[in-house]
């Protein structure tokens, strides 16, 4: 109790915004926090289906639910074609700001949904972009910084040539996280 006040002081410059704050923080629930959940969103039904299975089977009064949504930029490099002849058509550096800006609009957006279904639970949470090349890393490594207790991510149910080729963001954050992971399996009829 006493280090979270010394750190509640820090972020406040004077009495009046400590008490401020104190009260922000009791009203959106961050000052009983037992339990971090991390859920990985993105745009599909997998991760929606991952954050019902929590607040139908896992959720607890103290959780607090930190939404994390990677962005994967996309690597502009030379292009190389046969010979001295490039066949890829060349992408300005406005372009790929361009893309970028607009993937963080809609992990935005994506973030803002989510937060309002937990809201509508009365769900303490915060949502949060990672811009990351390998999605599963960036989970992990955001779990980490954000103190994570318990990770409950969605599962797109590849087989094993297509896991073997493709990856998968689940496997990588079950095998290097350091905490229990739940993966939520698409139902039966959905897996490939």
């Amino acid at each position: 109790e006493y280090s979270r006040n010394n750190s509640l002081r820090i972020m406040a410059n004077n009495e009046k915004e400590f008490e401020k704050l104190g009260d922000n923080m009791e009203k959106m629930g961050l000052l009983d926090v037992k339990r971090v959940v991390v859920i990985p969103i993105d745009g599909s039904p997998h991760s929606m289906r991952a954050y019902n299975w929590y607040k139908d089977h896992l959720f607890k009064d103290g959780d607090l639910l930190n939404f994390v949504h990677v962005i994967q930029p996309a690597y502009v490099g030379p292009s190389y074609g046969i010979g001295l002849v490039s066949s890829s058509p060349s992408i300005s550096a406005k372009e790929v700001s361009s893309g970028l800006d607009a993937a963080i609009a809609e992990g935005k957006q994506l973030g803002k949904k989510f937060m309002n279904l937990a809201h509508e639970r009365n769900i303490p949470c915060k949502a949060f972009l990672q811009i990351d090349n390998q999605a599963g890393h960036a989970i992990c490594h955001f779990t980490h910084e954000h103190k994570g207790d318990i990770i409950v991510m969605g599962n797109r149910g590849l087989g094993k040539v297509k896991r073997t080729f493709l990856g998968s963001c689940s496997d990588h954050t079950l095998h290097h996280c350091h905490i229990p992971v739940v993966i939520v399996p698409p139902p039966k009829d959905d897996c490939k």
